[in-house]
């Protein structure tokens, strides 16, 4: 049977949270075949000829895309860009988790700053979705909580902050809270309920 989009963002997004709390761990290469050394007779020697230029091929939307490029959140909070090998390592993963799926989905992620200072083991993801239409499916929000409560202890609570409904997930190591952004899923990920919270505020407060 195979996966659906609502699915695989599940499975991809409980993927990349095991993923960030390993500590963003590089992935094993694999090793490439040597060929082994044919014996030919001597050759004729014939023209060089030009090289061909390559075609590079386009990359997949959750790693050519920023999707938090535009995204925003009030003060005190501040949005810092991931480095580039943290972001490319996360990018990495996504793309292995959802397969097929990953020219459908585009993410971007931040690191949450308060007054200037660093909140240890806050992050904001943002996947977003070219139509919206598969966030537009009845109960898609709650499908992306339950893909990141696991199958484990995480428990799910649903709210509303400003008006906008909100999926509150606490697991035994972080606070998640999700919710919908037009055509977008923004999460929140935070060691404590109350930041989680506070940090979503921040962001649906700047985008209002």
């Amino acid at each position: 049977m195979k996966s659906s989009p609502r699915g695989r963002l599940a499975q991809g997004t409980s993927i990349l949270l095991a993923f960030l709390l390993a500590g963003c761990g590089s992935a094993a290469v694999s090793p490439s075949v040597t060929p082994e050394p044919i014996a030919s007779a001597t050759p004729t020697p014939t023209p060089t000829p030009s090289p061909t230029p390559s075609i590079t091929p386009s990359p997949t939307a959750s790693s050519a895309v920023d999707a938090a490029a535009g995204l925003a959140i009030a003060s005190p909070y501040e949005l810092v860009a991931l480095d580039e090998i943290t972001a490319a390592a996360i990018n990495g993963a996504m793309d292995a988790a959802l397969g097929d799926f990953n020219s459908v989905f585009a993410f971007g992620y931040r690191s949450v700053t308060k007054s200037g200072e660093p909140l240890t083991g806050s992050l904001v993801m943002v996947m977003s979705f070219p139509s919206g239409a598969v966030t537009s499916m009845p109960g898609f929000l709650d499908s992306v909580a339950g893909g990141m409560a696991g199958t484990g202890s995480g428990s799910i609570k649903s709210t509303t902050i400003l008006d906008h409904p909100v999926d509150l997930i606490t697991t035994d190591s972080l606070v998640y809270a999700a919710y919908l952004s037009e055509k977008d899923v923004v999460i929140v990920m935070t060691p404590a309920l109350a930041l989680s919270k506070a940090i979503v505020t921040a962001l649906i407060s700047a985008s209002e």
